[in-house]
């Protein structure tokens, strides 16, 4: 072979080598870039998931809360169905009969006639009753 050619291989050979090392030294660059992108995911995914998890906790307290004030408010709607002492007694020193206590009140016949009898019992001493 002749020095011309051998040059020539050589500057051939030369050339890959750098087109090669060039390529290389891209892709390894990209591979950390790429590998420094998929940990900051990571880490996002993790902070994702773990504001999940307290989100749901929150949700979890916030449910039992709306369950126990729904308790409530039928012990309530419960209580306000059910008749009312002050007003029969008001109803009693307005001049209100055992009937209309029977019938505004709901109360029973019984109850009502023992309602109507401590009421007038008692606004016939000095001691004056008063509603709660």
């Amino acid at each position: 072979m002749s020095d011309s050619l051998i040059l020539l291989w050589l500057s051939l050979l030369t050339l890959l080598l750098l087109v090669v090392t060039t390529v290389s030294v891209l892709v390894f660059r990209d591979q950390r870039r790429m590998l420094k992108e998929l940990r900051s995911l990571k880490r996002d995914q993790l902070g994702l998931y773990r504001s999940a998890v307290g989100v749901g906790k929150s949700l979890q307290q916030v449910s039992g809360q709306t369950q126990i004030l729904k308790q409530k408010c039928t012990v309530l709607e419960n209580q306000s169905q059910l008749p009312s002492y002050d007003q029969a007694a008001e109803l009693i020193n307005l001049g209100a009969s055992i009937e209309d206590l029977m019938a505004h009140c709901g109360f029973s016949k019984s109850e009502a006639e023992l309602l109507f009898s401590i009421i007038k019992s008692k606004s016939n001493n000095p001691i004056q009753y008063t509603p709660v």
